[in-house]
């Protein structure tokens, strides 16, 4: 009976740190705020896919005002939770040669990092990667799928 007792608490303890770990070490006040904004958990960390909110045309990079507004009010919320270091990658259909999609995709990226930075992030804690068309969300045999592979992702880094 004791080794079942000991054995329960021993399987209780290791859930409650696995299910720690599964929220990638961030409080519950954190997330509530993660997830009301967006982002979901995955492989690569809290996420949030900015297609939805943050599309762009065929070839152009640079932000909408009702964008650019959009990720400074998010960058203003991460910043009062004390989750100031971000991923942010950008994306691009397969429209295009390969260079100039992974050019495009890096400057669709920084133009999301720069409004960041005048927000209060800071350089040294905003990675900003470009993956060009190697990371499609959709098909790129339509116009709608296009569309919605032309996107920047962030991801709240550890």
């Amino acid at each position: 009976m004791k080794l079942s007792i000991k054995l329960i608490g021993i399987l209780v303890c290791i859930s409650l740190l696995t299910a720690c770990v599964g929220l990638g070490g961030l409080k519950k006040s954190q997330i509530k705020v993660l997830q009301k904004e967006g982002f979901v958990y995955s492989d690569e960390g809290w996420l949030l896919d900015l297609p939805s909110r943050l599309l762009f045309a065929t070839g152009e990079y640079l932000l909408q005002p009702a964008q650019e507004q959009t990720i400074a009010t998010l960058s203003k919320k991460l910043e009062k939770i004390k989750l100031d270091k971000l991923i942010i990658q950008g994306h691009t259909d397969n429209v295009g040669t390969e260079a100039a999609n992974q050019l495009l995709s890096e400057q669709r990226a920084k133009s999301v990092a720069d409004v960041t930075f005048a927000n209060g992030f800071q350089p040294e804690n905003v990675q900003v990667v470009g993956y060009g068309s190697t990371k499609p969300t959709a098909s790129n045999d339509t116009e709608e799928g296009r569309s919605e592979n032309r996107r920047v992702s962030v991801i709240i880094a550890p």
